[in-house]
């Protein structure tokens, strides 16, 4: 094992404590702007799910009154925008809620 004088032990003590603390800031930095990107991506996609389902009210209330307001509380439990997005679409063209209903349901849902 060569021979380190103290002068060189300083100088590596040194370099590995400016290494961590390189390493650490930077560390900090990446994971701050992933945390800030994937908040700003989550808080973006349950803009467009309330935002689609005060559509999807609006639209059931005005096409089948009450009867269609019934089916909000099952489409509140739907988290897919596609989904919804969706359902959305085809309150249009549904004949009764219980046609856009189908949309939705899966076969193991007792709706």
């Amino acid at each position: 094992m060569p021979y380190i004088t103290s002068v060189g032990r300083i100088g590596i003590q040194k370099g590995l404590e400016q290494g961590l603390e390189q390493g650490l800031e930077k560390g900090l930095k990446q994971g701050l702007e992933q945390g800030l990107e994937q908040g700003l991506e989550q808080g973006l996609e349950q803009g467009r799910r309330e935002e689609l389902l005060a559509g999807i009210a609006l639209a059931l209330d005005l096409k089948f009154g009450d009867e269609g307001l019934a089916l909000l509380p099952e489409i509140r439990h739907i988290s897919e925008v596609t989904r919804l997005q969706a359902i959305r679409d085809q309150i249009k063209a549904a004949g009764t809620p219980e046609e856009l209903r189908q949309v939705y349901a899966t076969p193991d849902d007792p709706a």
